[in-house]
């Protein structure tokens, strides 16, 4: 199982399907929610508004954490480096 997570379930659940990957394979979540379980991969899609410090807080707290294998991002050029964590 992955982990696609973007600004809402809903919008989650469309990436999944506008990016063409199984339903069965991806489990949508929202920034901010709780990250159930472990996952072999993770897709991250930007944030439709700023890119906000608690969302890196929160990317490194739940999901780094809950991924084996790779973490990548949507759009593929964007890098969560530029932004400054608390932690």
């Amino acid at each position: 199982m992955n982990l696609l997570v973007s600004d809402t379930i809903a919008y989650s659940k469309a990436m999944i399907r506008w990016l063409r990957l199984s339903p069965d394979e991806w489990h949508p979540v929202a920034y901010g929610d709780h990250v159930p379980g472990v996952y072999a991969d993770a897709k991250i899609v930007r944030p439709a508004g700023d890119v906000e410090e608690w969302h890196v807080d929160w990317f490194l707290s739940r999901v780094v954490t809950s991924v084996l294998e790779k973490v990548s991002t949507f759009p593929e050029s964007w890098d969560l480096s530029s932004v400054q964590s608390s932690t």
